[in-house]
């Protein structure tokens, strides 16, 4: 629990600090990620004013029924949605579920700018978590993701792997930034956890908590 608490708050604490630099735009940059970083920028006022009234939801892996599948060699990958309990605006009974690891979904939506998704992945441990902002504009399509991935297994101990990924009208991934870094001393370190690649869905409504914030859900 004492690694989890250190955990978050370094991860806040970096995201604020790298953040503040998000808006040096370059005059060299295309029209695309300048418009791109506009949006972001108009973004930072909804949700700092909207954030505490957000739509929440909770994801658990259920843990033992996850090992079960994998003693009896069942396909886990085709069927990890099987292994997901989802909860609106409440926490699971830990009496009743066994979990390892928790996504926590914050969802603000805009009029004019569309959908941002502030997504929070954590052991229990607390040897790492993720955060990640989803930004859609008015048309339910990504336009950017910030990623922030927090670990205690690097050499110094702690470190900090940031990803940014820009896409264009269509879709198409047009550029990807990554640097990984001490976030005590912003100093460029290795970390010794690989993190997978980051997960997303161009069109909102195909992300996997859709149906369950929509209460569409099977």
């Amino acid at each position: 629990m004492k690694n989890l608490k250190l955990i978050i708050s370094i991860t806040i604490l970096s995201i604020f600090f790298n953040l503040l630099s998000f808006n040096d735009t370059k005059a060299a940059d295309p029209p695309r990620i300048k418009e791109i970083r506009a949006e972001y920028t108009k973004w930072q006022k909804v949700i700092k004013n909207k954030l505490k009234k957000a739509d929440v939801l909770y994801m658990y892996y259920d843990e033992e029924l996850y090992r079960n599948d994998e003693e009896n060699d069942i396909d886990i990958e085709s069927n990890y949605k099987k292994y997901q309990i989802w909860l609106k605006n409440q926490i699971v009974d830990e009496t009743k579920i066994e979990y390892e690891q928790f996504d926590k979904f914050r969802i603000i939506t805009d009029d004019k700018l569309g959908t941002y998704i502030n997504q929070f992945t954590t052991s229990l441990s607390g040897d790492w978590s993720i955060v990640t902002d989803y930004y859609y504009d008015k048309n339910d399509k990504l336009i950017f993701i910030y990623w922030n991935a927090t670990t205690t297994y690097s050499e110094t101990g702690l470190s900090t792997t940031e990803r940014r990924l820009y896409f264009d009208e269509n879709g198409k991934l047009i550029r990807r930034l990554e640097k990984t870094f001490d976030p005590r001393t912003k100093k460029k370190v290795n970390s010794f956890q690989e993190f997978n690649e980051v997960e997303y869905k161009i069109d909102l409504k195909e992300m996997d908590f859709y149906p369950h914030w929509k209460n569409t859900d099977e």
